[in-house]
């Protein structure tokens, strides 16, 4: 072998160990990239497509009593009425689809978790909480408090916030009542004509009773029947969830929601507000739980 033939030899060795040398560290870049590209750092946004997968959620749920939730999606809607009408944001949440009932209530009393309702009776049932006839009706004369650490402490839930209440109770279109326009007795417990006492039923029904009544997410009773307490201080508009109404620390009145069957229809619709001290509790006043929606 002469000299030149040693040379070319040596200089083609090296070129093959060169492209494979530089071959893999191309590879590895690229196969770098993908993994990049699958698995984004924390910090980067994933794509909306990708998000939306990873969040959805089922539209209704049962939560750890066993007591059935549906879904109010994320989104924008209208709170408020003429004058008072604002847009507010509300991230997903879960609402209980029933007022709570006395059976339910009684569940927490017994396992000492909860006080007992400040009274048995209702407005015209010297025998009403306790009394399996009415287990299926909506619990009364339980305050703020009390109506907390059921919600809470018992279901690992909370009371709703009034946006909250308001967008399960109407929806996105605007609507004045949970069905829609317009009110009579096949679609809510109130009283059909104040002047007359005319009313629906004339005391608390059972809970679920009007199927006509849903609102938008599939909820009952959302108006008549019974007021429902929320979280949030009573506080001017705009609703604003950051100005310190939703410190459940706070002192204050409270806002009540949704009318009862001694109210008219004015007071049934969904942007109507009132409010009492958070140690009160009436014959005409309940609550529902809500929670945060979490994929």
């Amino acid at each position: 072998m002469n000299k030149k033939t040693a040379v070319i030899g040596i200089i083609g060795l090296l070129l093959t160990v060169f492209v494979l040398v530089f071959g893999d560290i191309m590879y590895q870049q690229i196969k770098g990239r993908s993994v990049l590209q699958s698995s984004p750092s924390p910090g980067i946004e994933e794509p909306a497509s990708t998000q939306a997968l990873a969040t959805e959620l089922p539209t209704e749920i049962t939560d750890i009593k066993d007591i059935t939730m549906r879904l109010v999606p994320t989104g924008d809607f209208t709170m408020g009425s003429t004058g008072s009408s604002h847009g507010v944001y509300l991230d997903a949440f879960y609402m209980d689809i029933y007022e709570v009932t006395n059976a339910h209530y009684e569940g927490c009393v017994t396992a000492g978790v909860c006080e007992p309702p400040h009274y048995i009776k209702s407005d015209f049932r010297s025998s009403y909480y306790g009394n399996s006839e009415y287990d299926n009706f909506p619990v009364v004369y339980v305050n703020w408090t009390m109506a907390q650490t059921y919600c809470g402490t018992w279901r690992g839930a909370r009371l709703p916030t009034e946006a909250e209440w308001e967008k399960a109770a109407r929806g996105t279109d605007g609507r004045i009542y949970p069905w829609g326009e317009g009110i009579s007795c096949d679609k809510a417990n109130y009283d059909g004509d104040p002047d007359f006492d005319l009313y629906c039923v004339g005391e608390t029904s059972a809970v679920g009773s009007y199927e006509s009544g849903q609102s938008p997410y599939g909820l009952y009773d959302m108006a008549g029947n019974v007021f429902e307490w929320v979280s949030s201080l009573n506080k001017s508009y705009p609703y604003n969830a950051t100005d310190g109404r939703e410190d459940l620390t706070r002192g204050g009145s409270r806002v009540i929601r949704g009318g009862s069957w001694n109210e008219d229809s004015n007071d049934l619709q969904v942007f109507y507000r009132s409010w009492i001290g958070p140690d009160l509790s009436e014959s005409e006043l309940g609550f529902r739980c809500a929670k945060d929606a979490t994929p």
